[in-house]
């Protein structure tokens, strides 16, 4: 009886000991991804697919150019703002620029200023999710049908507002990052001649980038 008690009384110990262990493993190794207060920050580029919604158009694929800055609250939550130029918009859209209405399909262009203001949460040291908001100005916009280009900018609201859904995954100082956008409000104002050929048209987009992360503190 009593070489079953410390049988069993080892077993315990040793089963309290690796569970130490390994709490202290894991929180040395939570501990060490990131300090309070790193600092990163790098290029980013990628592509960005784009539509409207309501106009039945295909998926206009154009680049995203940019930059980044991180900054670390936890080991495991950062802070992220993003700078970046995109060109998005849809082809083939069931509306007409034309006067005449001779054209039945028209591409619509939109060149982007974009901010992104995320928070992202680190599952691991190299994988992580992100969301925030994302704020868009409008640098210039065109509508074409039939081959003749019109600019539309003047008569869509100067910025939008989305929000962001994104995974991002790291190899070294390399960071692949794919990113959803739900746009809150459409393009077109409302009562002028845009909101009668766009509606409540608003950007459907899903975006590619990748990253070099350089640690500045």
């Amino acid at each position: 009886m009593n070489t079953i008690r410390y049988r069993f009384s080892l077993l315990l110990l040793l089963a309290l000991s690796m569970q130490c262990a390994m709490s202290v493993h894991a929180q040395t190794d939570d501990s060490k991804w990131f300090d309070y207060m790193d600092i990163y920050g790098g290029p980013r580029i990628g592509a960005v697919g784009s539509t409207l919604t309501k106009l039945d158009g295909d998926f206009m694929f154009g680049p995203s150019v940019g930059g980044f800055f991180e900054v670390h609250i936890t080991p495991r939550i950062a802070a992220c703002f993003d700078l970046n130029y995109t060109h998005e918009g849809t082809r083939n859209a069931k509306c007409s620029f034309a006067d005449d209405e001779a054209g039945t399909t028209s591409n619509i262009s939109i060149h982007l200023l974009n901010s992104d203001y995320r928070v992202r949460y680190y599952l691991m040291r190299n994988l992580n999710v992100a969301t925030g908001l994302h704020l868009s100005r409008i640098l210039r916009a065109y509508g074409e049908t039939d081959g003749k280009s019109v600019k539309i900018h003047s008569n869509m609201r100067r910025g939008n507002l989305s929000i962001p859904f994104a995974v991002e995954y790291s190899i070294g100082p390399w960071a692949v990052e794919a990113s959803y956008y739900l746009t809150l409000r459409q393009w077109a104002k409302k009562k002028n001649d845009l909101y009668n050929i766009m509606g409540d048209a608003r950007t459907n987009k899903v975006m590619l980038t990748l990253a070099y992360k350089i640690q500045i503190f």
